[in-house]
């Protein structure tokens, strides 16, 4: 009989075990995120002068936007053109205006399009998935406040481009009555650059990172005319390696950058620059735009964070400063354990420390 009572209250056990299990996970599937933000405060204990910089300080949780679409996310199948689930999104960019916080992802198998998905800035609800046409890598977003345009880095023929969606043209999309990709208001093919790896605003500039066939790292700046118009040729290049002061930047510069860099921002005099290399511990570089002798190099940072694994876009708003991981996508996710699946917010202030802030 004792036997017995002990069989079934294993089995009982095992039921319940599953009963929270499946609780968890349906819970977990509504966020799209496993891990709850007091393990991610956990993982970033490892990074202090991370932690210590999250916004706001009275609550370091409330910086921390979850990440849609790590588990499943709508998307648009390449093959038929048909709507469904997709189970290898992974995050690279991240561009936030007044009141939304825009995500780019690319499907990792190459399968369905390629999404943005919108949050609400303040309540960090997800309210809606953009798919884009095609497969685009979109490791670079932002969003221009001023002119309310969303620009991507995108590719149209194998060749490097730049797309923008209007906030009116994003504000309409609507994936479940139409159930096609959205319609770029523009798209504008910049030279001969095979990919736009990265993308960054430095009014009134939108500045192009990329590589070259021997993986050398270069920027590319290109500007908004007068009226408001991207003027996207690039007649000269030119060495920044003894750059001056941040007013001397022009269309023509280009320059050599680290590689590996996935993300690039800018905050007054200050250029930011994060690094990943894989499952190790990723780099977040700054630099004097007054005083980089010597290039964008690691001895001429002015400051070098340790970061967590595969971070990807950073961006600038205010006095934040926002990061992108993709270590919670399907394809990276087992390969460390310190997985961040939520885009934080971080102020620039405490991240620079001890620095002398130009104001």
């Amino acid at each position: 009989m004792k036997k017995s009572w002990i069989i079934l209250g294993s089995v009982l056990f095992i039921i319940m075990i599953g009963i929270g299990y499946n609780v968890y996970q349906n819970d977990s599937k509504k966020a799209n995120v496993l891990k709850t933000k007091e393990q991610q405060l956990t993982i970033l204990k490892e990074y202090p002068e991370v932690k210590a910089a999250l916004l706001p300080a009275d609550d370091p949780k409330a910086g921390m936007y979850p990440i849609p679409g790590l588990f499943e996310g709508e998307s648009i199948a390449l093959k038929n053109g048909e709507k469904s689930l997709c189970h290898d999104l992974t995050p690279q960019g991240i561009a936030m205006s007044a009141d939304k916080i825009y995500i780019s992802e690319y499907c990792h198998l190459h399968e369905h399009h390629s999404v943005v998905q919108v949050i609400d800035k303040k309540t960090k609800k997800w309210e809606k998935t953009i798919v884009v046409p095609g497969e685009p890598h979109l490791g670079g977003i932002v969003y221009r406040k001023e002119a309310q345009q969303l620009w991507l880095a995108t590719e149209t023929n194998k060749k490097a481009s730049l797309s923008l969606l209007l906030t009116d043209t994003l504000a309409d999309y609507d994936l479940a009555e139409k159930s096609q990709p959205i319609r770029y208001d523009m798209t504008i093919p910049i030279g001969d650059i095979p990919k736009a790896s990265l993308l960054a605003y430095l009014d009134p500039f939108l500045v192009v990172g990329y590589f070259s066939n021997k993986k050398e790292g270069k920027l590319a700046m290109f500007p908004f005319d007068t009226k408001g118009d991207l003027v996207s040729v690039v007649t000269q290049t030119q060495s920044l390696n003894d750059l001056g002061a941040a007013d001397d930047l022009n269309s023509e510069d280009t320059t050599h950058i680290l590689k590996k860099i996935q993300g690039i921002s800018y905050w007054k005099n200050y250029m930011f620059m994060s690094q990943s290399f894989g499952n190790r511990d990723s780099k977040l570089y700054v630099f004097d735009l007054q005083d980089t002798k010597g290039g964008f190099n690691p001895e001429s940072a002015k400051l070098v964070l340790d970061f967590p694994p595969y971070l990807e876009q950073i961006n600038t708003d205010g006095d934040s400063l926002f990061a992108m991981f993709e270590s919670g996508a399907k394809a990276y996710r087992h390969h460390t354990n310190k997985n961040i699946e939520y885009a934080i917010q971080l102020d620039i202030k405490t991240l620079l420390g001890n620095l002398k802030i130009k104001e």
